[in-house]
């Protein structure tokens, strides 16, 4: 199964460099044509709402991060999600192995990296920079802060938020603000 890269920029040019072995990705582009570092570029993001059916053969890659600024991945993240294609997250130039669990609405952020057996709930925004190490919960809602490392097993309980820079060492409640090196209570909140 092909995956489709929403972008064919530079982030798509990481993208393909670090995943290619992995992956036949083929490109989604407004603005280009041809191919980039052997990988096709197969029409435009119109095309692609038009023409759905390759969402049944080919998963969306949820790389819509690999394309403009932020106002223009969000535009076109809502134009493909409303037409009905599951494109269900917004991942970029990050590592991410390969048996992370996504839920949906979720953004990983450039250099950001989530190593094995992590599960990342709905409507979490994964900030750049970010290192979530293996086997750790990250619950609904959460936001995490740039430049923030989450030690292995740590559990982010849902609406949530982590500080940036924060070294997390210690399981967080929902609804909870933590912050600091190692990273602490700061104060409740209501989402």
């Amino acid at each position: 199964m092909s995956k489709i890269l929403v972008g064919a920029g530079g982030m798509a040019i990481d993208f393909i460099t670090y995943y290619c072995p992995s992956y036949c990705v083929d490109l989604i582009d407004d603005f280009k044509v041809g191919n980039i570092l052997g990988h096709p570029i197969i029409g435009t993001v119109s095309d692609l709402i038009k023409n759905k059916c390759w969402g049944k053969g080919s998963e969306i890659y949820n790389c819509v991060g690999s394309c403009g600024d932020n106002s223009t991945r969000n535009r076109v993240f809502n134009k493909i999600k409303a037409a009905g294609i599951d494109t269900r997250n917004l991942t970029m130039s990050s590592f991410i192995s390969w048996d992370v669990a996504f839920g949906e609405n979720v953004l990983a952020n450039i250099g950001s990296q989530i190593h094995h057996g992590c599960m990342i709930d709905d409507n979490v925004v994964i900030s750049p920079g970010v290192i979530i190490c293996g086997d750790c919960g990250i619950h609904e809602n959460v936001f995490i802060g740039a430049g923030s490392t989450i030690i292995q097993g740590i559990q982010i309980g849902k609406n949530s938020i982590i500080a940036a820079g924060a070294t997390v060492t210690k399981d967080v409640p929902a609804n909870q603000v933590w912050g600091g090196t190692p990273a602490r209570f700061i104060k409740s909140h209501e989402r």
